[in-house]
């Protein structure tokens, strides 16, 4: 026999080889498919295409998570396969249990980047707590002159025990926040604890360390210094520190600096030669140094310092106005906004308008003036008419619409007459009032507050690094995430947030960002309940 023969015959049976066991792939994955079938509680999570049908004018059951339009084929069990009921929270299927120890000198951005990181880890479902040692000081050492001067060795000694207080009140509850994270999900967990203290000597961080090596399970050290030699950066923090003096602001300006200079003269930043983990944020972001770093929570972490600074700004959280579905008792759905709804638009963005002014104004005094804010919006019809009066009447810089910034999607809910769910979704009801936060709507698309925390997490960070003042205009769902990260409140609340109609004004402070709500009664915006509903206030609220 030729080559050129046996080459053929081999090529055929090859190809006989190929299509046999392609045919019992496919025998095999309908088997599986069956099995799963009648076993929904068990089956993952997994998307099925749906032949397309022609959607309803009027906003109909076409959007899925961040906006994008699904196909609006009624669910049923041969073209959905099932969601899980709950959203998993990210942080707690990891075993990752972190100490962050600060350094610095004072007034160098350490308690605004604490909180951050503290907003941030929380948001994402790590746990994460603040430990001040200087909390932990009494009344008559904490006002006693010979502790504010580093030089002194009853200084240095009450400094090092009350460190040393600190750090095993942050390890029994390191303790207990990776254990009560195990109990709830049979994952080991993590947990963040920070350290808020000066530690600008090797000889302090030196005897962290060595506690850290000693604690059981083991932990990852982290050193988070903070460095600013910036003159108008400083002097600009010193006015955010002394803002709440009630004493003479010019004489608590030269005590202040004074204590300062003492700790400059002990002060040793952090060497390479130390061999430790740490991270360098130097004048409020303009550079990150990062060395020796590993594990989840370190990864978050470098990601928000890449982008968070300290420079003075506002942020407006701007509601939508009500929609011709809210006026028809149909949930969610994309239709535009109701003649309330406009109105209550106009007298919104009018208010914005004020509000920047007065904002300006006070920049120009403090010689801090930024351009006008930038837009971030979804892609939702109903945010549009909003979007085009701020054009018009604020000017913004950029214009910026992403789906990732669209309403919580309910699925299946998705368009439905508000009266089928009192009788038709009693069981989705009664699931979502189990765990507001991680229940999912069902089918194609339906969405839980947790997966909206997830797609909202780089909106989050490009926030945070934005220059310039911020306009949101979105649904409840967006603004109660975004406010909840801002202004640090617990994360098993987000669903229950209180958003009035109108704006939410958050302006940075020195340790954060102090929250104003500002209401607009004029017409009528996003409703939670339709037609005073309180089923389905229940169900999407």
């Amino acid at each position: 026999m030729s080559s050129a023969a046996a080459l053929a015959r081999l090529t055929v049976v090859c190809s006989i080889c190929i299509a046999v066991t392609a045919l019992a792939a496919r025998r095999y994955a309908r088997a599986k498919g069956g099995q799963a079938s009648s076993n929904t509680s068990a089956a993952a999570p997994a998307k099925t295409c749906v032949p397309p049908v022609t959607l309803p004018d009027k906003g109909g059951s076409g959007r899925s998570p961040g906006g994008h339009w699904k196909h609006a084929a009624k669910a049923t069990s041969e073209t959905l396969t099932p969601r899980s009921a709950y959203a998993r929270v990210e942080g707690a299927e990891l075993r990752d249990r972190v100490v962050v120890a600060m350094v610095g000198l004072p007034a160098r951005g350490k308690s605004y980047l604490s909180k951050a990181v503290v907003r941030y880890l929380n948001l994402i479902g790590c746990p994460a707590r603040i430990f001040n040692s200087e909390e932990h000081r009494k009344t008559e050492v904490r006002r006693s002159s010979r502790v504010s001067d580093p030089g002194t060795d009853d200084a240095i000694a009450t400094r090092d025990q009350v460190a040393m207080e600190t750090l095993d009140e942050l390890f029994s509850w390191l303790r207990d926040a990776t254990a009560t994270t195990w109990l709830a999900t049979g994952a080991s967990g993590c947990a963040c604890a920070i350290f808020d203290a000066t530690n600008t000597t090797v000889a302090r961080r030196q005897q962290i360390v060595a506690r850290c090596a000693d604690e059981r399970p083991p932990v990852r050290l982290i050193f988070l210094e903070s460095i600013c030699d910036d003159d108008e950066l400083l002097k600009h923090n010193y006015r955010l520190k002394l803002a709440k003096t009630k004493t003479n602001k010019k004489e608590a300006l030269e005590d202040f600096v004074g204590r300062v200079k003492k700790y400059e003269e002990a002060y040793e930043r952090i060497e390479p030669a130390e061999g430790v983990s740490y991270l360098q944020i130097h004048n409020a972001g303009q550079r990150l140094v990062a060395s020796g770093l590993a594990g989840y929570v370190s990864t978050r972490i470098v990601a928000l310092l890449h982008a968070i600074h300290l420079e003075p700004r506002a942020i407006w959280l701007v509601l939508c106005g009500q929609t011709l579905n809210d006026t028809s008792d149909i949930v969610g759905g994309d239709s535009p906004l109701s003649a309330d709804g406009l109105e209550y638009a106009r007298a919104t963005v009018a208010l914005l308008a004020r509000r920047i002014a007065s904002w300006s104004t006070a920049e120009k005094l403090a010689g801090t003036q930024h351009s006008n804010p930038a837009i971030i919006s979804g892609t939702l019809r109903r945010y549009s008419p909003m979007i085009d009066m701020m054009r018009k009447q604020i000017q913004p810089t950029s214009v910026t619409r992403l789906t990732r910034l669209n309403d919580l999607c309910a699925g299946e809910l998705e368009s439905v007459p508000a009266e089928s769910l009192h009788t038709e979704h009693v069981a989705e009801r009664e699931a979502r009032e189990r765990d507001k936060l991680s229940y999912r709507f069902p089918g194609v698309g339906g969405e839980s507050y947790q997966d909206v925390i997830q797609r909202l997490l780089d909106t989050v960070l490009a926030i945070e690094q934005s220059r310039n003042n911020v306009v949101v205009v979105c649904d409840r769902a967006i603004s109660r995430v975004l406010w909840s990260y801002l202004c640090g409140l617990e994360p098993a609340n987000i669903p229950n947030l209180e958003v009035v109609p109108g704006l939410m004004e958050l302006r940075r402070a020195h340790a954060g960002w102090t929250c104003t709500p500002l209401e607009v009664p004029e017409g009528a915006a996003r409703t939670v309940g339709l037609a005073g509903d309180s089923c389905l206030g229940s169900l999407r609220a």
